[in-house]
């Protein structure tokens, strides 16, 4: 289509699309035939949801359109007036789009192309990867599954590829499963069946560092043992990094991740059960949950202490977004640890403001 209009000799070509707020546009009046009728800036009653993009083809005609314009009622030169300049002359085509666009002329829509375009980025990167993987392991006599399952018995040849065996807790698929556990600091020991997050979700909420952190040193008090040999572990640094490229080629995505989260809505509660309580509700995480953000693994929000730490709300707003690398401060005198996991692909903004309005009341 553009290939085309760039060939186009002379005229104007313009591209529309379907949105459902054109108010806020200039929007395309079509004939029955979808031939462009005009083109209203802004109108108050739209005769149609065909937005113009932003997206113009122009012969050198353009010039002297531009110099005939006069300011609109809004002060402005209008770029919609010199698009009806050609369609007076009857040399304006108008294109229509398919598929999902926005301008990113207000917060909400900056947000959503954000979320378009890094999740896009993100399953990218992380189709280039697994294919990186599949054509270097087919090579090794690997498969990218051994990385993440059990290891077979000694017998198996395949004993002799390493296997982090992360099946074994997270599922088959890393969608999330269970393990049975011995809480520390239990006489007798107690066992309890631990519930282990998903790992399909886990390079949405954590960077790579800080991945590899937790798979080198482990995560105390938890089933999550160190895998590194830093940690004490016995994976080399190269099998981790082969286990987190894995890691990516299984994620769902920033879009699936925030269609899953969609039915929570905006009920903090049950945001903060869904995603909080695991690291911060002592028991959360084996079926036998206290006192509601009390401290686990993460620290106690309870008594005021959020509001102590985020004076201004947005400040932890920002913090349970994006949180802060390994080292970096944040809040009034907090230090990262790099264990913080962020939201900004799984939950959109209104769900992690619901989430931080929730914890303020703890």
């Amino acid at each position: 289509m553009l290939q085309n209009s760039a060939k186009q000799a002379r005229g104007a070509t313009v591209f529309a699309c379907w949105v459902h707020d054109p108010e806020r546009y200039g929007v395309v009046e079509f004939d029955s035939g979808y031939r462009p009728l005009r083109i209203v800036e802004k109108p108050k009653v739209p005769k149609s949801n065909y937005a113009v993009t932003g997206l113009y083809f122009y012969d050198e005609r353009a010039v002297e359109a531009v110099r005939e314009l006069k300011p609109s009622a809004r002060g402005e030169l209008e770029i919609t007036d010199v698009n009806n300049h050609y369609l007076r002359a009857g040399t304006l085509q108008c294109d229509r789009l398919e598929g999902w666009w926005t301008d990113a002329g207000t917060f909400e829509s900056l947000h959503a192309a954000h979320e378009l375009v890094t999740g896009r980025a993100r399953s990218a990167l992380e189709a280039e990867q697994r294919s990186l993987l599949e054509r270097r392991d087919e090579l090794r006599g690997v498969t990218l599954e051994q990385l993440f399952t059990p290891a077979p018995p000694p017998s198996d040849p395949g004993s002799r590829v390493p296997h982090f065996g992360c099946s074994n807790c997270h599922g088959p698929n890393g969608t999330g499963g269970s393990t049975s556990y011995s809480l520390p600091g239990t006489n007798p020991p107690k066992q309890v069946t631990w519930q282990c997050p998903p790992l399909n979700t886990v390079t949405l909420r954590f960077r790579d560092s800080e991945i590899t952190n937790i798979i080198t040193y482990g995560r105390a008090n938890t089933p999550m043992p160190a895998w590194g040999i830093a940690g004490g572990g016995p994976m080399n640094d190269q099998q981790i990094s082969d286990l987190l490229a894995y890691l990516h080629s299984i994620s769902i995505g920033s879009q699936k991740a925030m269609e899953e989260a969609a039915p929570s809505g905006t009920d903090g509660k049950t945001l903060f059960d869904g995603y909080c309580a695991r690291c911060h509700t002592e028991g959360f995480s084996f079926g036998e949950p206290g006192v509601d953000g009390g401290g686990a693994f993460g620290p106690s929000l309870v008594g005021g202490v959020t509001p102590r730490q985020f004076p201004d709300e947005s400040d932890q707003i920002d913090w349970v977004t994006n949180t802060a690398e390994l080292g970096k401060p944040y809040g009034q005198r907090g230090v990262s640890h790099g264990i913080m996991p962020h939201f900004s692909d799984m939950l959109t903004a209104d769900q992690i403001k619901a989430i931080v309005d929730y914890e303020r009341t703890l």
